[in-house]
This record gives structure tokens, sequence and C-alpha cells, in this order.
């Protein structure tokens, strides 16, 4: 990791763009050039770092974690911007950029002052590094009262567009997925994000009987079993069949070990209820994690899972989610995340209690309710053996 900042500092120090090699496919030489022209002509000393960040990476698939070691060890003044995972688009997401900014005159270190400029360029959704980019630079150079009314607009035309495609019924019922109705309102950890998302009941298909929504449920819920078996007893093999070397994490091993433990005891019962095997596979996935981590020779952190549905993955930025009168600073995966900017419903993990469809947060199973799976509270194996005992 040393030599990687040792290498992006001094490309930095040269010209004020890095680009990793592995991604010169999507930033050419033309296009790198045209960003070092924009950061030397940039008001504030900026710096942009193009990297192929991956959420099981030495920085957990974090610009901010990136930029912050970065800056830590060559503390240089300026903004900086950086790539997120989001390298490409896909049919859900765009290319997106992230910052941070230390030594900026008049403006707290950390996160960008603008918060405004990330939510204009994810709202209009660029196909490339080199677009979202450059995009972001320009932004940083406007006044940040015109990039805010932008970004209003932006957000008018989303919610236009989506009324247009959603036509509103009524307040009450179902939405897709068996979902109840709920009105969240996501609002960036950045007071410039002021956005209220309701989620309201689309046009409905034919309604299936409730014992076929009953049957596709304890399809779901046999299918998340097996699958935890099966992840679990993966994981039990490798530990089985690998010894710790002299070069490996002994912390990390010990992690692995830990989880997998957990795992068998949630496990143990003929017909484990359907949150456990949730929690077995987030734990099998963790113990893996440590495990990977711990053979190569690094200290392992458990990484949040996406609170709204822990299915989903590692999951990306914190967001500040408005619930039922409750907020909460949530870490959501990148699907989510655009389904919420697309003013769509998310996929959240709900189950039947008492007859009726739950969220799992709404629920009394513990410890995933109140940890949301680790997302809240990252110690999942502690809370686990506390709650045995």
């Amino acid at each position: 990791m040393a030599d990687d900042l040792t290498r992006i500092h001094e490309e930095l120090a040269s010209d004020g763009v890095y680009v990793h090699p592995s991604l010169r496919g999507l930033v050419s030489k033309a296009d790198e050039a045209d960003l070092e022209h924009q950061v030397t002509a940039a008001e504030h000393t900026t710096y942009v770092v193009v990297w192929p960040l991956r959420d099981n990476d030495t920085y957990g698939g974090k610009a901010s974690d990136l930029l912050t070691r970065l800056h830590d060890k060559f503390p240089d003044p300026g903004i900086y911007l950086s790539t997120t995972t989001r390298l490409e688009p896909t049919d859900y997401s765009s290319v997106e950029v992230d910052g941070r900014q230390w030594g900026v005159p008049g403006q707290p270190d950390g996160e960008l002052n603008d918060y405004s400029i990330e939510m204009v360029v994810d709202l209009e959704e660029h196909q490339d590094v080199p677009s979202a980019m450059s995009r972001s630079i320009e932004l940083l150079s406007m006044d940040p009262a015109r990039v805010e009314k932008l970004q209003d607009k932006l957000l008018a035309e989303h919610s236009a567009d989506y009324r247009e495609e959603n036509p509103r019924e009524d307040d009450d019922g179902w939405l897709p997925g068996g979902l109840t109705t709920v009105v969240v309102a996501l609002v960036a950890v950045f007071v410039a994000w002021r956005v209220a998302v309701s989620f309201r009941k689309q046009a409905k298909p034919a309604p299936l009987p409730k014992s076929a929504l009953k049957q596709i449920r304890a399809a779901r819920a046999r299918e998340t079993l097996s699958l935890a078996h099966d992840e679990s007893q993966a994981l039990g093999e490798q530990l089985d069949e690998l010894e710790i070397a002299p070069g490996d994490d002994q912390q990390a091993w010990q992690a692995a070990l830990d989880h997998y433990a957990a795992v068998r005891r949630l496990l143990t019962p003929e017909e484990p209820d359907e949150l456990d095997a949730v929690g077995a596979l987030v734990l099998t996935r963790r113990g893996r994690d440590a495990l990977e981590t711990a053979r190569a020779g690094k200290a392992w952190a458990p990484s949040p899972t996406c609170y709204l549905n822990p299915l989903h993955g590692r999951a990306g930025k914190e967001r500040r989610v408005e619930w039922q009168g409750r907020t909460l600073e949530v870490p959501l995966c990148p699907d989510c995340l655009t389904a919420l900017r697309r003013k769509k419903a998310p996929d959240i993990l709900d189950v039947v209690r008492r007859g009726k469809p739950v969220h799992y947060f709404e629920t009394d199973a513990e410890p995933w309710a109140s940890t949301g799976y680790g997302s809240l509270e990252p110690d999942l194996v502690t809370r686990l053996q506390a709650g045995l005992q």
C-alpha cells in the first residue's frame, strides 16, 4: 500500500492527475491531458485520482479511505477527487466521484465543502470516468448557490419523470415485493442534500392468492437456508484444510474461526428462523473475508453490509435515512442508493411475522434488528455470543 501511495503522490506532484495503469481503457492519455489542464486552471489546488477500488481491497472499496491515507502520508493541501467502485455505468447506476479536502482557506478539512457537487454528478448520470471527473472539477469552480440551484432543478426533473412513469393511486396498500407503504426521506449526510423521497403504491398487477404468496416466501426462506449451509460448509472445509502460516495475521485467523463457530450455532436447529439463516450467511461471508485477509498477512475489520438488505452484500457510502420519525445514518449498497435516487422502492429484507410482512429491522429478532446485521454495530460475533449466554 505504501508503494501505491508513493506512486500516486509522485504523479500528483508532477501534473495533478493519477490514472492507474489497469484503468487506461477507461481514461485515455488524451483524457488525462484534458483533466491535467483543468486542475492546473482550478482556483484551488486540485488533484484527481483514478483508482480501481474494489469492495474487498486494502481501502475497503472507499475513496475516502484511499484519499485520507494518501493525505496522511503526504499532507499536501488541496481538493482531492477520486473514482469509487462505480467506474462504469450499469442498467441501474452511473459513474460516481467522491472527494475530500484539506487546507482549503476558509473551509473545514475532510468532506468536500460544497456537497451538492457529488449529488449533481450523480443525478446527471455520467457514463464514463473522464466526463464525471471533468464535470466535478467544473462544478468546483462554480458559485455554490448556482450548484445548489442546479441540484434542485435535476431533482425536480427526476421527480417529474418518476411521477409520469409511476402514476399515484392512493397512499394505502402494498409496494412491489410485498413491502408495506412507507415514506422514506433520503437526506445525504450533507445538509445540501435536502431530498425527501416518498414511496407510493405502484400500479398493481393482478393480485396473487395468499396461498401463492406463502409458497413464494417459503421457497425464498428455503433458498436462503440452503445457501447458508452451502457457503458455511465451504468455509469449514477451508479452515480444516489450511494451517496458520508464519506470515498470516493471527487475529484475522481467529476472527475467521469465531465467525464460523457462530454460524454453526445458528444453523444447529433443524429449521432455523429465516433471519438467523440470513445472519449465518452474513457471518459466513465475513469469516471468509477474514480468512482471506489473514492469509494475506493483514489485519482484518468487518465491512458493513447494506442496512436495507444484508443479502445485497457490502455497503458503500452512509446516507441519512428518516424512518418513521427516527433518523439513522446507515450504509447502503449501490443498488439501494440507485433505487432511492430514482425514486423507486429499494429491495428491503422483509419477513412474515404474525401473518404480516414486516421489514427485518422492525422485528424483535436480535442481534439482527438493532445492529442492521452489523451495518450499525460491526462486531456481530460479540453481540451474538452475549445473546446466547
